[in-house]
């Protein structure tokens, strides 16, 4: 892919890992079209930034720190403005169970933190291996399994005090 410009480049990882950026985005902030925002800036990023893009990881590594990166920057504003994130209601139509389970899942996962949502996303929705988690966040295996331990640990006593009640 070196020998590629921007724009092809781009192309190519948009083919290849556009709907998995797109759900990890999406699963991460809860919000659609919100996602759809962060996605076409991640992918405006690489249009912008892949010349000084210098192959030492894989470019779908480099995609997802660009990705990752995107989503940061989304909960800085948020935060910065007093924003709540909106919680988006299809999310829940993709999950199977009862309805008010997946409400108060989801309100559970909105409440983590974005690291622990993160590691959820990944290894829980995505179903990677911890390896593979490690290496899409650029962590240690045993900083994806502490945090994970952590971020269920904190799902659980949400979904026994019966989720946070939507506004």
């Amino acid at each position: 892919m070196e020998s590629l410009s921007p724009k092809e480049a781009a192309s190519v990882l948009f083919e290849r890992h556009g709907d998995e950026v797109y759900r990890y985005i999406r699963y991460t902030i809860g919000n659609v079209p919100q996602a759809d925002d962060i996605l076409q800036e991640v992918f405006l990023r690489v249009l912008q930034s892949w010349h000084r893009f210098q192959h030492q990881s894989t470019p779908k590594t480099w995609l997802w720190a660009i990705a990752k990166n995107c989503i940061r920057d989304y909960f800085r504003s948020s935060k910065r403005t007093n924003q709540q994130v909106p919680l988006d209601e299809q999310l829940l139509d993709e999950t199977s169970g009862d309805y008010l389970l997946k409400l108060q899942l989801e309100d559970s996962l909105q409440s983590l933190s974005v690291a622990h949502r993160e590691v959820f996303v990944e290894r829980i929705i995505h179903d990677k291996s911890t390896e593979e988690t490690a290496q899409t966040l650029g962590w240690s295996a045993s900083k994806v399994k502490t945090t994970l331990h952590r971020a269920m640990k904190q799902i659980r006593k949400s979904l026994a005090e019966g989720g946070h009640h939507r506004g």
